[in-house]
């Protein structure tokens, strides 16, 4: 928990989810633990912004979903259809009536993911909408992503950081 200035404080979690969870025993681990990090941030939400950084290794897919008080939970700036982690996160995101940041708007989503042959957005940063409406911008920091990478490459062969500004 971090104090903020305007006197809320702030609650900042990091969920990593492994990937291509085919195994139905490491999807039951990664289902518990968004259960868990849900009752968490159910019993912090009154005194507190919540934001989660992500690297979900889910896809969160072209569907958006909007709240019945207007609230843009998740944007449609995915790529296709989510995969079986984004459904997960997807579930996490309504059932805790977070944002995923990243998928708002077309300047702040794109591939946080490199691989030799595709890439991908797995990485989400996650806000209660508090928050969301307080970020001025979401960047993929792709110039670094290049120099932090292990392998000798022109191309991004990794992950990317994520750059979030609030006013």
């Amino acid at each position: 928990r971090v104090r903020c200035r305007n006197g809320l404080d702030l609650f900042v979690a990091v969920l990593y989810a492994p990937p291509n969870s085919r195994r139905r025993e490491t999807r039951e681990h990664v289902h518990v633990l968004c259960q868990h990090l849900a009752e968490v941030i159910h019993k912090m939400r009154r005194r507190c912004g919540v934001l989660v950084l992500t690297d979900a290794n889910g896809k969160l897919g072209e569907r958006e979903y909007w709240t019945g008080d207007d609230i843009c939970l998740i944007g449609g700036h995915g790529r296709g259809r989510d995969n079986a982690e984004g459904q997960e996160l997807r579930t996490f995101l309504i059932d805790t009536r977070l944002c995923a940041l990243n998928t708002l708007t077309a300047d702040r989503s794109g591939a946080t993911w490199f691989g030799t042959a595709s890439t991908s957005n797995f990485d989400y940063v996650i806000a209660s909408p508090s928050i969301a409406s307080a970020t001025s911008e979401v960047l993929i920091l792709r110039r670094l992503g290049r120099r932090l990478q292990l392998t000798d490459s022109w191309a991004n062969r990794d992950q990317c950081p994520i750059f979030v500004r609030f006013w």
